[in-house]
């Protein structure tokens, strides 16, 4: 009988360390449990930033969105104000061809009168310098707007490339 309280004794003691070590296993599970819940309340502190980084992103996309759209009506504009100024470019040379005309008809109707031939010259080179000076001026109008405009067009592809990064 001493044998068997030994040997309950000896399970006892077993099932006591068992025991202990549970209570160990326990603890260290509360403190698991404990950093997991600190995790998780990180995890939604950093949910709750995302989303607000989230929502600000799709503010500034539709910014972009706005501002691309803005952009594209000015090229427009622009393309429409080089359309208009080439027009002018032809009417202009249009109007320099029938100058052209007029002075040949001058210079004949000038060998019937001597008289008025200074006076005619004259009126004729301020004609021709002024035609001169409006094609310039058309021709450097134009190669700025064509510059302005392939500068709008390379603002576009980068703003285009910048939301295909988004």
């Amino acid at each position: 009988m001493e044998e068997i309280l030994k040997q309950i004794l000896g399970g006892i003691k077993d099932i006591k360390q068992d025991v202990g070590n549970l209570k160990q296993d326990v603890g260290v599970l509360k403190q698991d449990v404990g950093n997991l819940k600190q995790d998780v309340s990180s995890l939604k502190q950093d949910i709750g930033v995302l989303k607000q980084d989230v929502g600000v992103l799709k503010q500034d996309v539709g910014i972009l969105k706005e501002k691309v759209e803005n952009l594209a009506s000015g090229q427009d504009e622009m393309y429409r104000i080089l359309r208009g100024l080439e027009e002018n470019v032809s009417v202009t040379r249009a109007i320099a061809v029938r100058n052209d005309e007029m002075l040949n008809y001058l210079e004949g109707s000038i060998k019937k009168h001597d008289a008025k031939i200074d006076n005619i010259e004259n009126s004729l080179s301020g004609m021709i310098e002024w035609i001169k000076d409006k094609q310039e001026s058309d021709t450097e109008t134009k190669s700025y707007l064509l510059e302005k405009v392939g500068q709008h067009d390379i603002d576009i592809r980068l703003i285009k490339r910048k939301l295909v990064n988004y």
